[in-house]
């Protein structure tokens, strides 16, 4: 059995990343999403900075083409035929009282067949990332 080796793309133009999100958005406006709550790095994020579902929603539908960072395959084996999307975005929110600048690592999994968008990763930026189309 060959080695499954995931890979990163970059080779997106802005109308591809512009029509991604546009499908992103309309599946947060419908309500055919789902937040993984179940990874600990998504959960005590939400808990930390005291994150809504209205307030994840808000920040999904700011995003822009400027905060594409890359896709990547999926690197679990059993899903290698999916292609994940990730975004950084820096916004400004309320830690224990505090307002503090964060950027926030979201990564994406849109099912096409059933237009059902799964968000795998909603947390802080943990190391640095590059931004495809951003100057």
């Amino acid at each position: 059995m060959a080695e499954y080796n995931p890979k990163k793309y970059t080779d997106f133009s802005k109308k591809e990343i512009r029509d991604y999100l546009k499908n992103i958005k309309i599946s947060i406006v419908k309500e055919t999403y789902y937040i993984a709550i179940n990874r600990d790095e998504n959960k005590k994020f939400m808990e930390d900075y005291n994150l809504t579902t209205k307030k994840i929603e808000e920040i999904i539908l700011r995003l822009s083409v400027d905060n594409f960072c890359y896709a990547a395959d999926n690197v679990k084996e059993e899903y290698k035929h999916e292609i994940l999307y990730v975004f950084c975005i820096d916004e400004v929110l309320n830690y224990f009282g505090e307002f503090l600048d964060v950027d926030i690592y979201i990564k994406f999994n849109l099912i096409r067949e059933n237009e059902f968008l799964y968000i795998i990763s909603f947390h802080k930026l943990q190391k640095p990332i590059n931004f495809l189309f951003k100057e």
